[in-house]
């Protein structure tokens, strides 16, 4: 995987005056002409591309001048609509611990939101054995005014403060409700079996 400093430099031209700093997303990604926006008053669906495009620059900016804590990875450079978000709370449940989340930004982005899917093992009452995440603006509550920063703070919101009322794990739900003390050892027990797997993998 490429870090977004990496992706960056990828996107420089290869003239041999360029300058070694590193710029901004938007000015980095190359920027094709925009296409004809309408046809019969109707959107195309290149234009409709071309404005995700442009978007999704714009937003992948923001989140690095925004957030520059959290950890930002390409696993294509050739593909900037796919990337993991990680992020770990300062506070709260899961202080301390790092969580994955991978982030695919659809065509229609920002009419629909990213599908969003945890690639880590949390004891957590608003994510699933299968990582899927349940926020509201995933879902219901998204508004094309919305951004990747906006995404980002909702889910580290639902690090910091789970949702035992809007649940997939329902189990987890009810012990966060019923047995504060038992869920917190759960999280601890995760955190040591993570830890173990962590000390003991092959290396690569």
């Amino acid at each position: 995987m490429l870090r977004l400093a990496k992706w960056k430099d990828a996107q420089t031209t290869d003239d041999a005056d360029k300058s070694d700093e590193v710029r901004s997303t938007s000015q980095l990604a190359s920027t094709p002409p925009q296409p004809s926006s309408q046809v019969a008053g109707v959107p195309t669906p290149a234009s409709l591309r071309w404005l995700s495009q442009q978007r999704l620059q714009q937003d992948l900016t923001e989140l690095g001048v925004t957030a520059p804590e959290l950890e930002l990875q390409f696993p294509d450079l050739s593909d900037i609509s796919r990337f993991i978000v990680t992020l770990s709370p300062a506070e709260g449940w899961y202080k301390g611990l790092c969580f994955r989340f991978a982030f695919t930004v659809l065509e229609t982005y920002p009419f629909e939101p990213p599908l969003v899917r945890c690639l880590d093992a949390v004891w957590h009452p608003n994510l699933d054995e299968h990582g899927a995440v349940c926020l509201s603006i995933l879902r219901e509550d998204w508004r094309p005014v919305y951004t990747l920063v906006s995404l980002v703070q909702g889910l580290l919101h639902l690090l910091l403060e789970p949702n035992p009322n809007d649940a997939l794990n329902a189990a987890a739900a009810e012990m966060l409700v019923q047995d504060p003390a038992a869920f917190q050892a759960r999280v601890h027990q995760q955190v040591r079996e993570r830890q173990y797997h962590f000390e003991n993998a092959a290396p690569p």
